[in-house]
């Protein structure tokens, strides 16, 4: 199956409320671009660069029909997005991506030189969606926009503030959720929960863990700054907040302002210098409803740092290891070991890589 065709897949069958296909990033992205390159087929045939099958015709004239035309007329009174309206018309045209001719041609090189479309896959959408979530959290103050940040707590060691040596400095992380990605992660986890979904397995190739943070250097902080980071991790609360580039105190003494760098990867990982602005408020009962529904980990089961411990000995004890190889894979490493223990031969992978949920 080529790449357009999992795409279209993706669009005709996802099963959500039809009024929620706008605010779907995902499904948003593969309705524009779809509905982009049949456009592109209806000027080919208009232009006669192809001819249009003649058992096709009739499907041609349903994507020009005065209903579709009525329902893109009311989404622009409305103001309403258009995904709708393209939906309706991918949906009349689908006789035409299932024609062999017309898919052999879609499928060919030269249709996507010709109009200048880059090529989708299933991956990039997933790649997109998170570049726009990252852009959009970056100049949230500028936007107007909040996000929400909270601190992780090792339940091994709740009473220490968690910090991460980078470049031999410690770095006090944060965590870093947004709407945006509280409703994407939400559409994702559904789509997979969800056994009779026929696109559940399109869901399962375009989604990849991705990564949103956000480091303070802990010598550059004020008492201010370190006493409200120690209020967060007791109460284990989040607080509203925002990122910006601005280098003046923004709005006065209802923030607290840390300077930091804002980390995020849908691979590569990315780090940008912000400065972070804090309410000491902290999120209403709605997001952290919405917050802990979508993450919630009492249905996800861990097992504790002595018990992996324990496998990996019980894994490797006796081994005489011989061959190491290292592959880069990404944001990580794939470890490739060999080894005998007594006359039996030993082998495996190890990954070591830079995966985490928003959470």
């Amino acid at each position: 199956m080529n790449d357009w065709q999992e795409i279209l897949n993706l669009v005709v069958y996802e099963r959500g409320k039809e009024e929620k296909r706008s605010e779907n990033p995902l499904i948003k992205i593969a309705t524009e671009y779809l509905y982009n390159i049949l456009i592109c087929l209806k000027r080919d045939f208009e232009t006669g660069k192809i001819p249009i099958p003649e058992e096709m015709k009739n499907i041609t004239e349903k994507i020009n029909d005065n209903n579709l035309k009525s329902l893109q007329a009311k989404c622009a009174v409305l103001g309403v997005s258009d995904i709708g309206y393209q939906v309706e018309v991918i949906r009349k045209a689908k006789g035409l991506f299932e024609y062999i001719d017309i898919k052999d041609y879609i499928s060919s090189a030269s249709f996507y030189k010709r109009h200048k479309i880059k090529k989708y896959n299933l991956k990039r959408l997933h790649r997109i969606v998170c570049e726009n979530i990252f852009q959009s959290m970056g100049n949230s103050y500028e936007y107007g926009t909040s996000l929400w940040v909270g601190m992780e707590v090792d339940v091994e060691n709740e009473t220490e503030v968690p910090w991460n040596e980078v470049k031999g400095r410690r770095n006090i992380k944060l965590e870093i959720i947004s709407t945006d990605i509280l409703d994407y992660d939400g559409y994702i986890f559904d789509a997979l929960k969800d056994d009779s979904s026929v696109i559940k397995e399109s869901i399962k190739e375009i989604y990849r863990p991705f990564t949103v943070e956000y480091y303070i250097d802990q010598e550059n902080m004020s008492k201010k700054q370190s006493a409200f980071l120690q209020q967060m991790h007791q109460e284990k609360g989040w607080y509203q907040a925002a990122l910006t580039d601005r280098t003046t105190v923004v709005n006065g003494e209802e923030f607290i302002i840390f300077d930091g760098v804002f980390v995020h990867s849908a691979s590569p990982v990315e780090y940008e210098g912000k400065k972070l602005v804090i309410r000491d408020r902290r999120v209403d009962c709605d997001a952290l409803d919405k917050i802990n529904s979508t993450y919630n980990m009492n249905k996800v089961n861990c097992t504790s740092d002595a018990n992996i411990q324990r496998e990996l000995h019980n894994l490797f004890d006796g081994v005489d290891f011989q061959t190491t190889r290292v592959y880069k894979v990404g944001n990580g490493n794939c470890i490739y070991n060999y080894g005998k223990k007594g006359n039996k031969e030993k082998r495996f992978f190890m990954i070591l890589a830079l995966i985490c949920m928003c959470i």
